[in-house]
């Protein structure tokens, strides 16, 4: 952030410094200003010496930027690219052991320049002398391809008429050519020629054929020796003899160049190297930081969310485990946990998997924050949950045994909650080991508290992350019956029920935290990683997570090479760290499909619908919320949801969906955002709503209330419905 702000000050001390360190400790500056006024005064002689290959300094030093870069397969694409496509031919020939160009060109380059030395574009002749010299210069041309290039009728008709241009037959086509190609078209081809011709144009032409090729060559880009047959009419091994004496003279090279194509293609050495520096440049490009715009729909492409367009990729049991470890540690409502944020991944969710998971022992969770009507939690892998559990807890702990240096006891005195002790008593038969079913925990502390003091008890060590239970129902049961209890049933021994979540699965302790560990410490910028891509202050922040010692932990992980630092989104500061997929992946969406380029229609807008907490809606945390017109303000709340089209925020509903916030966007992206909310309440993937208020008004008196209405809500006295 410091350095942002630098940047707009030319005389700020971080940059002087900066320059100062370069002109005085890093280079030799007075040795430079040395040498130029030797090269100036005459002393030294200056001479330009062109070689065909590198001179062995110079070989040594490519082969250590390849050695360098070339291999660092932690770089992200473009950066790969843009390092090797700095070798010259014969040393990337040499390394590789071919010409082998393929993954490394850029086809838009290709096309670019290919468009170029064919004239096309903005190089097409506007005059008479500019059409004689396409000819010249990309000749023999079929009449049509004269008005690809702008040359005029008018200038074909006067050009042949003082017989600068002839018309020629060849292969069952007309062709228009230079007068002075006569004899070489039929030496080349054995085209018949005009009468009339001057002496000077019909003297034999020796090597024909390679004069023709070569010409063709020069003035396209990579190509094979087919194209070439069936450009000339001629066999194709008469091409490619031609072809391989033109590579024994230095005048092309074969090797493989086209991303798209296959065999073996040959091309002219110049034009080579400019598609090569045309490719480079494209690459560059590709490495300047994106804009926040174009990042905003990178985490649902990441985090594989389901939206309009794209299905969940993940199925099953072991498709919900695979999300589980990219969701490890991530505190999340837990009322939206299996309605909005594991559905959204998982294709065809189903809450017995998650059940499966836990019975299994595969995945553990545990509570993080208690909420009236709702709490945050969280999910593990069980074989890492240790590095994921909060240090201490949040309040007065009431643990002893093998993990008391993690969570101590305080004194008696200390105690702020009447039920402390009873969690202490808890604690201790947990500590007994195993699982611990409600009727087993009652008929122990049957004679020291009713049942719903120890499920207030429970439950309290649930929110400071000290409890856990085998099955999610728990928590499922919480959210459908806040704050009541089970009505008392007898069973055989007298022993009374708990409240509610108490009946199902087994109660145990969580194991000791490993937060002060180093390695707990790259498991879990790792799992920063993993989840985000990119991993931004914002973005940690936004989790719980203090961000400095987590920078630590992610600068460790670069130093190993399991990641990268850079400026790769603008405007989120330098502390940024990715994996390069994620680089790879985020600066793609900036180049739309190649068959997107040509079609008229728009694509269609990607729609999402997110719990405003998941990790997956970059707003309130890599990026800030747009300006909203409502007086509620926008946030990461327990409950509450948003539709993003296109990465950008649209509707923003509070827990109930009862106020929401609709920015001003376009009216359609307004519209898709709409019925995408009443078909996901109307498809039960959200529960029924009334919308009261929109943007701090009446919904009835606010003009968007007519849009959801449209959408397929329904207008009531008491609000905008949504119903199933």
């Amino acid at each position: 952030q410091l350095l942002t702000v630098a940047a707009g000050f030319e005389s700020f001390p971080i940059v002087l410094e900066t320059v100062r360190e370069v002109v005085q400790d890093v280079y030799d500056v007075p040795a430079l200003t040395e040498l130029m006024r030797s090269i100036a005064d005459g002393s030294i002689a200056v001479t330009q010496v062109h070689t065909r290959t590198p001179s062995p300094m110079a070989r040594s030093l490519l082969f250590g930027y390849v050695a360098q870069y070339l291999y660092d397969g932690d770089s992200p694409l473009a950066e790969r690219k843009s390092a090797a496509l700095s070798l010259d031919e014969s040393l990337l020939t040499e390394l590789l052991g071919t010409a082998d160009l393929r993954e490394l060109l850029d086809e838009g380059a290709i096309a670019t320049v290919a468009g170029r030395l064919q004239r096309l574009g903005d190089r097409q002749a506007s005059t008479l002398e500019q059409a004689w010299d396409v000819v010249r210069t990309v000749g023999p041309l079929l009449p049509r391809e004269c008005g690809d290039r702008g040359i005029a009728a008018e200038f074909v008709e006067e050009l042949v008429r003082t017989r600068r241009l002839i018309r020629i037959r060849h292969g069952g086509k007309e062709w228009l050519a230079l007068a002075q190609d006569a004899a070489l078209l039929r030496d080349a081809l054995g085209a018949a020629l005009p009468v009339g011709l001057s002496e000077e144009f019909l003297a034999v032409v020796p090597d024909a054929l390679a004069q023709l090729i070569q010409r063709y060559a020069n003035t396209h880009g990579p190509f094979t020796s087919a194209e070439v047959s069936e450009r000339f009419g001629l066999s194709v091994p008469a091409i490619e003899e031609t072809l391989e004496l033109l590579v024994k003279r230095g005048k092309i090279l074969k090797g493989e160049f086209r991303p798209n194509a296959s065999g073996t293609e040959w091309c002219q050495s110049e034009n080579l190297r400019a598609i090569r520096r045309a490719s480079a440049a494209a690459y560059a490009q590709q490495t300047e930081p994106i804009d926040q715009t174009t990042y905003s729909r990178f985490p649902t492409l990441w985090q594989r969310i389901h939206t309009s367009t794209t299905p969940a990729t993940e199925r099953g049991v072991d498709g919900l485990l695979a999300v589980i470890e990219q969701l490890a540690g991530v505190p999340m409502p837990a009322s939206q946990l299996e309605t909005l944020i594991l559905p959204r991944r998982v294709r065809a969710y189903n809450p017995s998997m998650l059940d499966e998971l836990t019975a299994a022992g595969e995945v553990t969770w545990w509570g993080v924050t208690s909420l009236p009507r709702d709490g945050w939690v969280a999910l593990s892998p069980s074989d890492v949950a240790p590095a994921f559990l909060p240090a201490v807890t949040l309040s007065p702990a009431v643990g002893t045994g093998a993990d008391a240096d993690t969570n101590p006891v305080p004194e008696p005195e200390t105690r702020e909650s009447p039920d402390a002790d009873l969690a202490a008593s808890i604690v201790q038969l947990l500590e007994q080991g195993g699982g611990w079913f409600e009727h087993q925990l009652v008929s122990q502390l049957q004679g020291s508290a009713d049942p719903a003091a120890i499920s207030g008890a429970l439950w309290r060590l649930v929110w400071d992350g000290r409890v856990t239970n085998d099955s999610i129902a728990p928590l499922r049961a919480l959210g459908a019956k806040p704050g009541k209890v089970r009505p008392v049933r007898r069973r055989r021994l007298g022993v009374r029920a708990a409240g509610p979540g108490l009946s199902s699965g087994r109660w145990s302790l969580l194991p000791p935290s490993k937060r002060p560990q180093p390695e707990s410490a790259l498991l879990r910028a790792e799992g920063l990683l993993i989840r985000h891509g990119i991993v931004t202050r914002g973005s940690v922040t936004a989790e719980r997570e203090v961000f400095g010692p987590n920078y630590r932990a992610l600068r460790a992980l670069e130093e190993k090479g399991h990641s990268r630092r850079g400026y790769f989104v603008s405007g989120l500061g330098g502390a940024q760290f990715a994996l390069a997929p994620a680089i790879d992946a985020a600066r793609s969406l900036e180049v739309p499909p190649v068959g997107q380029l040509f079609r008229q229609e728009q694509p269609q807008r990607t729609v999402a619908i997110l719990a405003a907490a998941d990790p997956a809606n970059p707003y309130g945390a890599a990026l800030a919320w747009p300006d909203a017109t409502s007086p509620g303000r926008p946030g990461r709340k327990a409950g509450a949801f948003v539709v993003l089209v296109q990465g950008r925020p649209v509707v923003y509903a509070e827990s109930g969906g009862s106020a929401m916030t609709i920015w001003d966007q376009e009216p359609a992206e307004v519209q898709d955002a709409l019925t995408a909310l009443v078909r996901a309440v109307s498809g039960q993937e959200l529960r029924p709503m009334t919308v009261k208020r929109i943007n701090g008004q009446l919904a009835h008196e606010n003009s968007l209330g007519s849009i959801l209405v449209q959408a397929g809500a329904f207008a009531t006295p008491s609000g905008i419905k949504i119903r199933r």
